[in-house]
């Protein structure tokens, strides 16, 4: 859905001062293209977790755009040594079952599945019923703990123009998230490596 470009940049950066973080609006070169590309790129650093980053493409002009997708981000070269991905199943994945860890939660564990390299870390993080409840209230989230990038990537697949409220929640729940992987890392990364 095409909305208005200057609509949508100074919407996002709005939202971006009235919590105190950075907003800029970066121009992709288009090469060949139809339209432009652009990012919103919100950034600030939250009490005890540290960096955040929230992002949205959009694709257009300078006039109209469609946005795409939101996505948060969280970098820490220090903490992240696992790899997690939850994704709402389609009927292959649940027809193949895929995503073999399990949560606990029926309902959960047929809605989304779940990859990691290390089944004891997923557990103990979709143990947790506050993330069970953040992504059984929006099926189009995707969570992902890349270690190799050191990244945690938290989507929201709906595309458009969010509303205030919209984008509040979606960063108040990607703090929660942070805040039980962090603990969770930081006791099992104590017990693995204490200090003498």
């Amino acid at each position: 859905m095409l909305i208005d470009f200057q609509n949508w940049k100074i919407k996002m950066c709005e939202w971006a001062n009235s919590i105190h973080f950075t907003c800029k609006i970066i121009k992709h070169i288009s090469v060949g293209s139809v339209g432009d590309s652009y990012t919103v790129e919100i950034t600030g650093k939250y009490d005890e977790i540290g960096l955040i980053k929230v992002n949205q493409n959009a694709g257009g002009s300078d006039i109209e755009v469609v946005p795409s997708f939101l996505w948060c981000e969280y970098f820490n070269k220090k903490l992240i040594n696992f790899d997690l991905s939850l994704f709402h199943k389609d009927f292959l994945d649940r027809l193949l079952n895929t995503g073999k860890i399990k949560s606990g939660n029926k309902i959960f564990d047929k809605t989304f599945g779940v990859l990691s390299s290390d089944k004891h870390l997923a557990d103990k993080i979709l143990s947790d019923s506050g993330i069970q409840s953040i992504f059984l209230k929006n099926r189009l989230l995707i969570l992902n703990v890349n270690k190799k990038e050191s990244v945690i990537t938290f989507k929201n697949m709906a595309t458009g123009l969010y509303e205030i409220k919209e984008l509040d929640n979606m960063l108040n729940d990607f703090i929660y998230i942070l805040r039980i992987i962090n603990n969770i890392l930081f006791l099992y990364n104590s017990q693995r490596f204490p200090k003498n």
